[in-house]
């Protein structure tokens, strides 16, 4: 997540498979409900959320 700090020195763990394939879904469906001009809260909060 873009919003946290690092406490420790540590580096994030990566994604698993499934998370990569969501946010994968969610960009295509985000682009194509803003193709036509509308926009979904959830979404943007969704698309916002993967790198």
């Amino acid at each position: 997540m873009k919003h946290i700090a690092p406490i420790t020195k540590k580096a994030p763990r990566p994604a698993a498979a499934w998370q990569d394939m969501l946010c994968y879904i969610v960009e295509i469906i985000y682009d194509l409900v803003g193709a036509i001009g509308g926009e979904i809260p959830f979404l943007t909060y969704l698309a916002d959320k993967c790198p």
